[in-house]
């Protein structure tokens, strides 16, 4: 229990952190290194194919509309994250559809090209 509300305040401090720097756009292509992985880890099923960090879909999602709408551009490598929330909606997160529809918003409107030359989402 300890490890949750650690990790749930965790959450709270990035948000609170990308809030503070959205002026400064630069800094959200040098927080990616750290923020893709992350929320790749909430999105992924593990090895037996649950998922064990639902509980942090809602922060995921937040995160990753700070940073699809204040990067510069969206990177490949936030690019990485559209397929395995994809593979999570369909999986458990249906109930998160407010919450990732901010985000592929951005994936979309921002990166309408990338969206539209990938194979994959066609």
């Amino acid at each position: 229990h300890d490890s949750s509300v650690a990790a749930s305040q965790c959450c709270s401090a990035i948000l609170t952190l990308l809030e503070a720097i959205k002026e400064n756009k630069e800094l959200y292509v040098a927080l990616e290194k750290v923020l893709v992985p992350l929320i790749l880890r909430i999105v992924s099923p593990d090895d037996a194919g649950e998922y064990p960090y639902t509980d942090y879909m809602e922060d995921a999602m937040e995160i990753l509309t700070y940073v699809t709408y204040y990067s510069p551009t969206i990177s490949a490598e936030v690019w990485t994250l559209f397929k395995p929330i994809t593979r999570c909606f369909f999986d458990f997160a249906m109930d998160y559809l407010s919450n990732i529809n901010l985000p592929f918003h951005n994936y979309i409107s921002r990166g309408n090209d990338a969206f539209v030359d990938n194979r994959e989402n066609s």
